[in-house]
């Protein structure tokens, strides 16, 4: 156990910091920044999908109010 303590302490102080860095500067040089033109069109798709899921929620809604009459006012 003697002989094993200051491998321990080098791995720790000096090995670990060393990797967890490199471990972070490689995802970061991963991430790519947002373009503006990136960002539109994410928001375009993002509007697009609420539309979709708000014609959905009307149709379904409308459904509930043929089959279900007074659904909206239960608890």
């Amino acid at each position: 156990m003697d002989e094993l303590f200051p491998l321990l302490v080098i791995l720790l102080v000096v090995v670990a910091p060393i990797w967890i860095a490199f471990h972070y500067i490689t995802i970061w040089k991963r991430h790519k920044p947002v373009s503006s033109e990136d960002q539109d069109a994410k928001i375009r798709q993002l509007e697009q999908s609420a539309r979709r899921m708000r014609h959905r929620l009307e149709a379904l809604e409308a459904i509930l109010d043929a089959e279900v009459p007074g659904w909206r006012h239960k608890s």
